[in-house]
């Protein structure tokens, strides 16, 4: 019976524990949750709030704070309560909310204890993730705009290949005009091959300013610091133009009267060409031949003037007459500095793109037909110096290039000489005759082509001056010759 006994109470004892935990309800385990910016942990819930689980607050929260450190949102972080809550925010942009459990929860007895430690925690957390986006988005714009300035640099590239294929078919001479268009009678001329040529060069300058242009306008865009320079530059190259557009739609009726009185000067200057031909030929005997030059001079001055005495009115000039004088003097200075600045620009593209290389010999063929060569001694805005073969210097403005026909040879010139022979040994008649022979005997043993060109330069009382030009293939012999031709003038039996 005691064995009984203390079995039974032993069974008890090892059953009581297994009831107890019967007993006893099973404590809900919820999972904490985290919010991250960047896979950068900020903070960690541990609890729900408004029937939301620590999972979909962080979730929130984490969307709140990243798109403030993306966005750059302004102001400090702060933690505000608002009676059993507090609202973290910055600046005027909500993040999340914390209760008093959140604050028990991590080992704080109380929210108004809990959130200066949070608001500490958490704004070190946005200012360490502020200074790494802002390093991010400076290494980013850095590769942008090394990206921006590789392919403008591409493109221009590309374009400057096929401006030169271009120019490079204009100076050869090739036919651009479409077969159609040259049936009509239309041809290229050495003017518009100059003026396209011109042109050409023009049109690479604008593109590059303006790629040059666009290319700081990106690069100045993508940082902040960089932004108002950007709005400085947008805005100083779009004034002018705003400028112009504004003053063209206020001037636009007095545009259309300047252009009705050009049409008009025109029409008059026409009409009054015509009627003195037709004096002058004697077809309108209004006039003796002998007075249509002056009458016609004096004419198109007083047609010039009334236009002149008119135009400040067309333009709306009612500032005095002072002022309009001075516009009209203005425009006529302005027009005639025109062939200046075109001849400043023609000498700028000559001087960048190396197109008379000293020692070159030019030939140019002037409208006129006259024909002027020479060698090139320099070069600058103004003008191009031609040395010619016999002496001398020739200046040529550059805009000549756009209207007459620039013929570039070698530099290597045919040499002149002068030859003195006494009258007293020779006649002028004898010594050009011996100094003929001389040189057809030395070509036809030298077998040179081409024929020295002998002739008279100056005959005075003592002696006559021969003037001898060598061709280019001479120059090996060009020695020989010369002894040949100095015997040859050098009477028998004289001193050698």
């Amino acid at each position: 019976m005691r064995t009984l006994g203390w079995l039974t109470v032993a069974a008890l004892c090892l059953a009581s524990p297994a009831l107890a935990l019967a007993d006893t309800p099973t404590a809900v385990v919820v999972p904490s949750a985290s919010v991250k910016v960047h896979d950068h942990e900020a903070y960690v819930f541990r609890t729900g709030l408004e029937n939301r689980s620590p999972a979909q607050r962080a979730s929130q929260a984490s969307a709140n704070l990243s798109a403030a450190v993306d966005d750059d949102v302004p102001g400090e972080l702060e933690v505000a309560l608002h009676g059993d809550t507090a609202e973290v925010r910055v600046g005027s942009r909500l993040l999340f909310r914390l209760s008093e459990a959140d604050a028990k929860l991590d080992g704080a007895t109380s929210l108004v204890e809990y959130a200066p430690r949070i608001q500490t925690q958490l704004a070190g957390f946005l200012a360490k993730e502020r200074r790494r986006a802002h390093l991010q988005r400076s290494v980013l714009g850095v590769s942008l705009a090394v990206f921006f300035a590789v392919l403008v640099w591409v493109l221009l590239r590309a374009f400057y290949r096929a401006l030169r294929a271009f120019e490079v078919r204009v100076e050869s001479g090739e036919e651009l005009l479409p077969v159609p268009v040259r049936k009509l009678g239309l041809t290229e001329g050495v003017s518009s091959r100059g003026t396209m040529l011109f042109a050409l060069s023009a049109g690479r300058i604008m593109v590059t300013v303006g790629a040059v242009y666009v290319l700081a306008l990106v690069s100045l865009s993508l940082f902040e610091t960089t932004r108002p320079f950007r709005d400085r530059l947008a805005g100083w190259a779009a004034a002018p133009f705003s400028a112009l557009g504004h003053r063209l739609v206020v001037g636009l009726p007095n545009l259309l009267l300047l252009i009705v009185l050009l049409a008009v000067l025109r029409g008059g200057w026409r009409a009054m060409t015509l009627g003195f031909e037709r004096m002058a030929v004697g077809e309108m005997p209004l006039l003796d031949r002998h007075q249509v030059i002056p009458v016609r001079l004096i004419a198109r001055t007083a047609l010039v003037v009334g236009a002149l005495m008119v135009l400040p009115a067309v333009l709306g000039g009612d500032r005095g007459l002072f002022t309009a004088v001075g516009f009209v003097l203005l425009v006529v200075v302005g027009l005639g500095a025109l062939p200046l600045l075109a001849n400043v620009a023609v000498g700028v593209f000559a001087l960048m793109t190396h197109q008379y290389p000293p020692g070159q010999w030019l030939v140019v063929r002037l409208p006129g037909g006259k024909q002027v060569d020479g060698e090139v001694t320099s070069v600058d805005f103004f003008h191009l110096k031609l040395v010619p073969e016999r002496g001398g210097e020739v200046r040529l403005p550059h805009l000549l290039a756009l209207f007459c026909t620039f013929s570039h040879l070698a530099a290597t010139r045919a040499l002149t000489v002068e030859l003195p022979v006494a009258r007293s040994q020779l006649s002028p008649r004898q010594a050009l005759a011996a100094l003929q022979a001389a040189a057809a005997r030395v070509a036809k043993e030298q077998n040179l082509t081409g024929a020295a060109s002998i002739e008279l330069h100056d005959l005075t009382a003592e002696a006559a001056h021969f003037r001898i030009a060598l061709p280019e293939d001479y120059e090996r012999a060009r020695t020989e010759l010369l002894l040949a031709l100095e015997e040859a003038t050098r009477p028998a039996g004289g001193d050698a």
